[in-house]
């Protein structure tokens, strides 16, 4: 009977001596997945009771992590842009957040001055921004200033980070662009904001 290289006996082994570092990163993954899959529909939440709850795999609304006590139910465009918390926007992707004041319905900070939703209270708040929202331009063509700190190519798309002038915190705003932008860290850059007003949450 052979026993070499390739024999069902030696093959055996093989796997038997395998499975150690195999079985453990199984589990992992199963889990996991298992774990991210209960999260979803609210039964396993990380705060409060769990509550079973299909939206956010249904329609074309979503209730947004509501398992973690972060909810927001809305149009997807909404959540995105018109985030009801600073959470809701950092889990949606968003990038840019600005501390500045609400001010007769405008939001002022080293951005500039930006209209903003008219039922937010006057009082310290932060702009949320979408980075696709905002775009460069030349330099004193926009509504504010600011100096390029890098730029991060994405493929198709380029994240280009932006330290603003003024101001008495040192506020930075991500933008994204399409292709190459051609600008490089140290070069100084025009931003304005893609559809002329903004949206704001209390701080």
């Amino acid at each position: 009977m052979s026993r070499g290289p390739g024999s069902p006996a030696t093959t055996g082994r093989a796997v038997l001596s395998a499975l150690p570092a195999v079985l453990p990163v199984v589990a992992v993954l199963g889990v996991s997945l298992t774990a991210a899959a209960l999260q979803s529909l609210g039964l396993m939440p990380f705060i409060g009771p769990p509550d079973f709850r299909i939206e956010a795999w249904t329609g074309d609304t979503i209730e947004l992590v509501r398992s973690s006590g972060i909810s927001q139910h809305g149009p997807v465009a909404q959540l995105h842009y018109q985030p009801a918390t600073l959470a809701v926007n950092r889990i949606l992707g968003g990038l840019n957040t600005i501390h500045g004041h609400i001010i007769a319905g405008h939001h002022h900070s080293s951005f500039g001055r930006i209209p903003v939703q008219k039922d937010i209270d006057e009082g310290s708040a932060f702009l949320l921004l979408r980075q696709e929202s905002a775009c460069l331009v030349p330099i004193g063509q926009g509504i504010a200033d600011g100096t390029v700190i890098r730029a991060k190519s994405l493929g198709a798309h380029t994240l280009i980070r932006v330290a603003l002038d003024g101001g008495t915190r040192r506020e930075t705003l991500t933008v994204e662009v399409a292709d190459d932008p051609r600008v490089v860290a140290g070069e100084k850059v025009g931003l304005r904001l893609g559809n002329g007003h903004g949206w704001a949450v209390p701080e």
